[in-house]
């Protein structure tokens, strides 16, 4: 009788056991959905995040060549605009020597008159 009332002992401690390491199991299993069901939200996110910084990295990139370009036209127009002044200047300063010239000429003719 000994025998087999430890024995049965024993099985009610071993499936006392078996249940909580059953239910230890179920738990874990559970808390693993879950984490799985998080990484995936977060995987998604991550991509949503990821494709709406590269569009926007796109548009920032776009914006900055149109902005190049357009600095690079207005640069290229004011370069004209100094070299047409420029030109121009050198052909007014030109004529006012000229001018100069003749009037230094006049004026010695004058002096050279009246002596």
């Amino acid at each position: 009788m000994r025998i087999t009332t430890n024995n049965q002992q024993r099985s009610l401690s071993d499936e006392r056991l078996i249940k909580g390491l059953k239910k230890e199991i179920s738990e874990c299993r559970d808390e693993l959905k879950k984490s799985e069901g998080t990484i995936a939200e977060l995987r998604a996110q991550w991509v949503k995040r990821t494709e709406e910084l590269t569009h926007y990295m796109q548009q920032l990139k776009k914006d900055y060549e149109k902005t190049i370009a357009s600095l690079e036209r207005k640069m290229v127009t004011l370069e004209d605009k100094a070299a047409k002044q420029a030109k121009a200047f050198e052909t007014e300063s030109g004529h006012c020597y000229d001018l100069l010239a003749r009037m230094e000429g006049e004026i010695q003719q004058l002096q050279d008159q009246h002596l």
